[in-house]
C-alpha cells in the first residue's frame, strides 16, 4: 500500500525551503573550485612570466660578457694551433715566450748541449718578435730590461745520492761580439736518500740584454735522462721589463 503524501503546507515549506539549502551549498561549492581553479591558472601564468624574463636576462647578461671579454683578449699572442688572439685595446706588446719541457725524452737536448723547449704546442706561447731556434737558443728582440726564468726537475727512480754529479741547472747568454757563453743564473738542488724522488732547480732574474743576444738553458749532460717532461715542471721564459730607451 502507497504512503499517503503529506498535504499540510508547512510541511510543504520546509521541503521547499530545504531544497533551496541545497541548491545555495551546491552553488557556493562550485563558485568555490572555480576561483581555486582560477587562483591555480593566475599563478602558474605569473610563474610563466618571471620564467620567460629571467631566461631573456641571462641572455642579454651572456651577450654583455662575451662583449667585454671581446675587448679584453691580448693582443697577438701565438698559441697552441697557430690561432691568433688580436684586441682593439692593446696597441703595443712587449715581448714575451714561455716554453715547456718537449714531451719525448730523446728530443730534450741535442748535439749543443742545450736543453730543447717545445715552442708550438701545449702551453708554449711568444709574442710574434721573439724567436726560438732549433739549437735551443731564445733570441731576444730589442734591448732592455728582461725577466728570465727557468724550472728544471729532475726525476730519480732509484737513490738520487748515488749520482756523482750535482743537481744543477743553469741559463747562459751569448752573442755575436762575444761568443763565449756567459752564466746569468745558475741553481743547485740538494737530493735526499729517498728511492723515488723528484727534485726541482729554479733561478730567475732581471737582466739587461741587448738585441741579438741569445739566452739558453743547460743541465749537467749525465742528467738528461733524469729531466721530467712535464711541462709545469720544467720550462724556459723570459719577457720584457723595460724597454732601453736607444738602441
Amino acid at each position: 500500500m502507497l504512503k499517503p503524501t503529506s498535504t499540510d503546507p508547512e510541511d510543504l515549506t520546509c521541503r521547499n525551503s530545504k531544497c533551496t539549502l541545497s541548491r545555495k551549498h551546491s552553488c557556493s561549492s562550485l563558485l568555490l573550485s572555480i576561483f581555486i581553479i582560477l587562483q591555480w591558472l593566475a599563478i602558474a601564468a605569473m610563474c610563466s612570466i618571471i620564467f620567460f624574463y629571467i631566461n631573456v636576462l641571462k641572455e642579454d647578461i651572456h651577450t654583455e660578457v662575451l662583449a667585454k671579454m671581446k675587448n679584453i683578449t691580448i693582443s697577438s699572442f701565438q698559441t697552441t694551433g697557430g690561432y691568433t688572439f688580436k684586441s682593439s685595446v692593446a696597441k703595443s706588446e712587449k715581448p714575451i715566450a714561455h716554453f715547456p719541457a718537449l714531451t719525448a725524452a730523446a728530443d730534450i737536448q741535442n748535439t749543443s748541449g742545450h736543453l730543447l723547449f717545445e715552442h708550438k704546442r701545449g702551453h708554449a706561447f711568444k709574442t710574434s718578435d721573439m724567436k726560438y731556434d732549433e739549437g735551443g737558443y731564445l733570441v731576444i728582440p730589442t734591448s732592455g730590461v728582461y725577466f728570465i726564468y727557468a724550472q728544471v726537475t729532475f726525476i730519480c727512480s732509484q737513490d738520487c745520492t748515488k749520482l756523482s754529479q750535482q743537481f744543477f741547472a743553469a741559463i747562459l747568454k751569448k752573442n755575436n761580439q762575444y761568443p763565449y757563453p756567459e752564466e746569468l743564473l745558475k741553481s743547485y738542488a740538494r737530493p735526499q736518500g729517498d728511492d723515488f724522488l723528484k727534485v726541482s732547480t729554479y733561478q730567475a732574474g732581471a737582466f739587461q740584454l741587448y738585441a741579438d743576444d741569445y739566452i739558453y738553458a743547460k743541465v749537467p749532460e749525465n742528467l738528461y735522462t733524469h729531466i721530467s717532461e712535464g711541462e709545469h715542471e720544467t720550462y724556459f721564459g723570459a719577457f720584457l721589463l723595460d724597454p732601453a730607451t736607444s738602441e
